[in-house]
C-alpha cells in the first residue's frame, strides 16, 4: 500500500536538538497521514514481517536514518488499530529500502 509521507524525515533530525513539542506535532501528522488507509492495510497473520520501501526526493537518505520513519509509521499502525502492537508478538521482522521518489512509503506485510 503506497502511503504519501508528510515529510522526509531522518532519524538524526528528529531525535537531535528537536523540542518535545515539534516532535508531538510530527507524531500528529503522521497519524493524520495513516488515518485513511485503516481499513486498507492489515496484516493477513501475526506475528508479521513488514517492508517499508521509501521513496524520497533530494538527496537519499541512509537507509538507518529512514528507521524514525519506521517508528512513527509503526507507531501511527498501532494507534489507527492496523496493528494490535509493534511487540515481537505482533511484528517479527521490518525490511527497509530507500530511493528516488515522491516521498512516499509502500507498506507490504508478509
Amino acid at each position: 500500500m503506497i502511503i504519501p509521507l508528510p515529510e522526509k524525515l531522518s532519524l538524526n533530525k528528529f531525535f537531535g536538538r528537536m523540542h518535545w513539542s515539534a516532535r508531538k506535532r510530527i507524531v500528529d501528522e503522521w497519524d493524520m497521514v495513516m488515518m485513511p488507509f485503516k481499513r486498507k492495510l492489515t496484516p493477513e497473520k501475526t506475528p508479521t514481517g513488514v517492508t517499508y520501501d521509501f521513496f524520497v526526493t533530494g538527496k537519499l537518505l541512509d537507509v538507518s536514518n529512514c528507521f524514525g520513519m519506521v517508528k512513527l509509521l509503526e507507531d501511527s499502525m498501532v494507534r489507527n488499530g492496523i496493528l494490535e502492537d509493534d511487540s515481537p508478538k505482533y511484528v517479527r521482522e521490518i525490511t527497509v529500502s530507500v530511493q528516488a521518489g515522491n516521498n512516499e512509503v509502500d507498506i507490504t506485510f508478509y
